[in-house]
């Protein structure tokens, strides 16, 4: 099951940038913790079709020191920073006690020289301007569909498809919107206040 939407993701971005003027080919970097959940989304956006995008090098990290590094070096590298999750980031290499990932959020906005996307619903709720994330409602069913072929037809689970998500929620927080004066399409903000998904 690949939870990443990331054809809705690149779309996104790909509107976002006409509508900022940046230049092609965009250019895009992978920012996250080292959790084995953030190794897995990480080649998984590696190995997706970006083209005409083009993906940097990934920046995984054990530290706040060091997710703090590789934000402010993104400067004039990179026009998106991408994150599945950063739940895992200590905050440093004598603490492993885990920054808080509203802290974490909240100091990216506000340092980050590109724009910060997420691909889950919470980053939003965590303070991230923008996540396209994948959807829960789509991910139920078709964990249900699954379960009834293991159960009506005896299907042992390694003889189930690996499934690809092609639904996905908008979040979006306003303010953080605004202040890098980031345009999409009305539509998206529909869409995010449908489910419940905007946050001021």
């Amino acid at each position: 099951w690949a939870a990443l939407p990331l054809a809705a993701l690149k779309e996104t971005l790909q509107i976002a940038a006409q509508r900022m003027q940046l230049k092609s080919p965009l250019r895009l970097q992978f920012i996250g913790d080292r959790s084995e959940t953030v190794l897995g989304d990480e080649r998984f956006f590696r190995n997706f079709g970006w083209a005409p995008l083009r993906v940097l090098d990934s920046k995984l990290v054990n530290t706040f020191g060091e997710w703090q590094q590789a934000v402010l070096e993104s400067a004039g590298k990179t026009d998106f920073l991408i994150a599945s999750n950063y739940r895992k980031v200590m905050r440093s290499a004598s603490d492993p006690t885990l920054v808080p990932a509203g802290e974490l959020i909240a100091w990216t906005e506000s340092h980050s020289p590109v724009p910060f996307i997420g691909t889950n619903g919470f980053f939003a709720e965590d303070g991230g301007m923008l996540a396209i994330g994948t959807s829960p409602y789509e991910q139920g069913e078709a964990a249900a569909r699954l379960a009834a072929k293991i159960l009506d037809q005896g299907l042992p689970p390694k003889q189930l498809p690996f499934l690809i998500t092609s639904q996905f929620v908008v979040a979006m927080r306003g303010t953080a919107i605004r202040n890098r004066h980031f345009e999409l399409p009305q539509v998206y903000e529909a869409s995010a206040r449908a489910s419940n998904k905007f946050f001021e």
